[in-house]
């Protein structure tokens, strides 16, 4: 009978992870998306504390996976409601299937790259968003030249 019982127990499980996946299987590149970032984060968090070893605790891996837990929850949670009830209404603003879901995972995925980009200033001091702006500036500075000189270059061609 115990046998019985947990073969019975085990198919269910086995069902139910299978309903599972399939549920979520137009979302499996987002939720592997945000988890994938959460995990590069925590990584470098992680290296970052390898010159001061106590602070790495159980809780910290806890805390890693208490947090995509969260964040996986939420959007499948959100996939949920998008899918079933306001997808139509999406419809009226932008063609892009599950819109709100996408958008919900842009922000998930832009709070940790913000997350990992202050990590990267406290361990380095090298500030990558204030470089990116600096390149930005000296590449507009460029085309400005480049501009210039062929509009120089247009007006001294003889005819």
């Amino acid at each position: 009978m115990l046998k019985e019982t947990s073969i019975l127990i085990k198919g269910m499980t086995a069902g139910v992870f299978t309903a599972f996946f399939a549920l979520v299987a137009p979302i499996k590149p987002m939720m592997f998306l945000v988890g994938a970032f959460i995990i590069v984060n925590a990584l470098f968090s992680l290296c970052k504390n390898k010159k001061n070893p106590s602070k790495v605790k159980a809780k910290a891996f806890l805390k890693i996976m208490f947090k995509i837990f969260v964040y996986e929850f939420a959007l499948v949670s959100f996939f949920l409601i998008d899918f079933y009830m306001l997808n139509d209404l999406s419809k009226i603003f932008s063609p892009v299937d599950l819109f709100f879901t996408k958008i919900l995972d842009a922000i998930l995925c832009g709070i940790e790259f913000f997350m990992f980009l202050d990590n990267v200033k406290k361990y380095f001091g090298y500030d990558l968003i204030a470089e990116g702006k600096k390149a930005l500036v000296r590449s507009k500075n460029i085309k400005d030249t480049v501009v210039d000189f062929n509009k120089n270059d247009d007006n001294e061609t003889p005819n």
